[in-house]
């Protein structure tokens, strides 16, 4: 299966090892598609794995869930690190927010 983000081609594997079927810098880019595609810029985090779970159509158990939203946090905080994204503390919950230029 091939995805186009921001007029990029990745194919998408299978998932292995409870990895994303892409890699890092793919998966940073979905992530950042995503939030863009938000009309506010943000969403919780939680929300956001959701989203990137169903785009890239993974149904994960419990245990399985857990390791992808390790490698989904190591990415976002990648992303934070780059200056691209920033975390917002709720209530309830961590927002991730696009950082406007």
């Amino acid at each position: 299966m091939i995805l186009r983000v921001d007029g990029q081609s990745f194919s998408l594997n299978e998932i292995k090892a409870g990895k994303f079927g892409t890699e890092g810098t793919e998966l940073q880019t979905i992530i950042l598609w995503l939030l863009r595609k938000m009309k506010s810029g943000q969403c919780s985090q939680r929300f956001l794995f959701g989203r990137l779970c169903s785009h890239l159509g993974i149904r994960a158990s419990s245990e399985a869930r857990d390791k992808l939203l390790k490698v989904f946090m190591d990415n976002v905080r990648k992303l934070r690190d780059a200056g691209k994204v920033e975390f917002v503390s709720g209530k309830t919950h961590l927002n991730i927010r696009l950082v406007t230029p």
